[in-house]
């Protein structure tokens, strides 16, 4: 899936094997897609891949072909229809197709997976949508689905090839060529380690793979808080909060760390999983534990800090992850255990998923016993929708569902809307989003 005609929606696209062409199908942008169109790629697509192949700015769409036994790149224009397909020959059946830089110049390569002989060929990009012949890498079966990602954490992309046994199950396989990063030669980050891992479907099954790269190359990291910051109260007067962050055993150095890459999450325990910093981080060094570490401090907003744990009730300890990346592209990770109160919850409104997807939940909080009225204007300021008007509603936190529809009950068009929370404490305002 990607976006061909820039309209800020997904559209699909799907390889026709026993045809000559791949289907694209215009995303509305609801779950639902326009009438099919047609690209022709050759005979057989088996395998296609969406990237810029001319450096244009514009998504292009590249098919390995099975019975044609090329790689066919159609360059896009950019309105999702595209131009005639130039035709790259490879050694056999095209069987699966991935797109990278694997040699650093900026420009986007392509690996296909060859059905005879077992092997992977590398097609290096020259930017302006035409490819030559790179590495050939042998000694697979049958290498089918692949995906590019930096397995082990050096910089340099590497390839992971899903190798099926057709006749003998038991020598299937999972293949990583690890990249030289001159050319040679579905993944995600499964316990957040900071290393992509490998999912796998093999019949009816579906198993992960965990990359134990980062056993080898983690840089170690210890985060820790203050004493008289380690309460998070949902009604501290603070407005930031700083978490200092220090290298493990010497395993990396403070002028390496990335300091915009700084991050902290929590995962279901706020209406967001991960913020940033709050503005730049100081490079100043201290050792504030006086234990002879000099360590970093990376600061988060309180209002950041209230989205990521505004799911939270009353007191509870918990375990956050302070994330960030190294100039050697390697990732420092630490956990930190963070003492969340919510018991004294100030006034405050948050409202997720932003746009609504299909509808979104506006959570909101008070401090004292009385009324509520939440309402609803459009970008001229007109009344759309009472959401809600009590005259007495407890203290504590609360939650109404935002469904995208009007007054009368009917949908509202696609646009930026403002919700308005009106209680004894005074007026919150937010907007939102909704896209159809």
């Amino acid at each position: 899936m990607a976006d061909f005609d820039g309209d800020g929606k997904l559209d699909l696209a799907a390889a026709n094997r026993f045809g000559t062409t791949v289907s694209l199908f215009a995303g509305v942008g609801d779950g639902t897609f326009g009438p099919r169109r047609d690209v022709e790629v050759g005979s057989g697509p088996y395998a296609i891949e969406i990237a810029d192949f001319n450096l244009d700015g514009r998504l292009d769409l590249a098919a390995a072909t099975f019975s044609s036994r090329t790689v066919a790149v159609c360059l896009g224009f950019g309105d999702g229809t595209f131009g005639e397909r130039r035709e790259i020959p490879i050694p056999g059946a095209g069987f699966g197709l991935v797109a990278g830089d694997w040699n650093w110049d900026g420009k986007i390569d392509l690996a296909a997976g060859v059905y005879e002989g077992g092997q992977v060929v590398v097609l290096l990009g020259d930017g302006d949508g035409g490819f030559h012949p790179g590495q050939e890498i042998t000694g697979f079966l049958t290498p089918q689905s692949m995906a590019a990602e930096d397995m082990n954490g050096d910089g340099n992309l590497d390839l992971l090839i899903g190798d099926p046994a057709e006749t003998d199950e038991s020598r299937s396989a999972v293949e990583i060529s690890y990249g030289g990063g001159d050319g040679t030669a579905v993944a995600g980050d499964m316990n957040k380690d900071g290393y992509p891992d490998a999912i796998v479907t093999n019949g009816n099954q579906v198993a992960p793979w965990l990359n134990d790269a980062g056993a080898a190359n983690a840089a170690q990291a210890r985060a820790f808080l203050k004493k008289v910051d380690r309460v998070l109260s949902a009604g501290g007067a603070s407005a930031r909060t700083c978490i200092n962050v220090e290298p493990v055993a010497g395993s990396y150095l403070n002028s390496d760390l990335n300091l915009d890459s700084i991050t902290l999450s929590s995962e279901g325990t706020g209406s967001v999983s991960q913020i940033s910093t709050a503005g730049p981080v100081s490079t100043a060094e201290k050792d504030s534990d006086r234990n002879g570490i000099l360590e970093l401090s990376a600061c988060f907003a309180r209002a950041d800090l209230a989205k990521l744990f505004d799911k939270v009730q009353g007191k509870q300890t918990v375990t956050a992850r302070l994330d960030g990346t190294l100039t050697d592209c390697r990732i420092v990770s630490a956990k930190v255990d963070l003492e969340v109160d919510s018991s004294h919850r100030s006034f405050a409104a948050t409202i997720s998923p932003n746009p609504l997807n299909p509808q979104a939940t506006l959570r909101f909080s008070t401090s004292q016993d009385g009324f509520v009225r939440i309402r609803m204007f459009d970008l001229n300021g007109r009344l759309v929708r009472t959401v809600l008007d009590r005259p007495l509603v407890a203290a504590g936190d609360h939650q109404v569902v935002i469904d995208g529809r009007g007054a009368n009950g009917g949908m509202l068009a696609s646009g930026i809307y403002f919700y308005q929370v009106e209680a004894l404490e005074g007026t919150l305002r937010g907007r939102f989003t909704i896209l159809k």
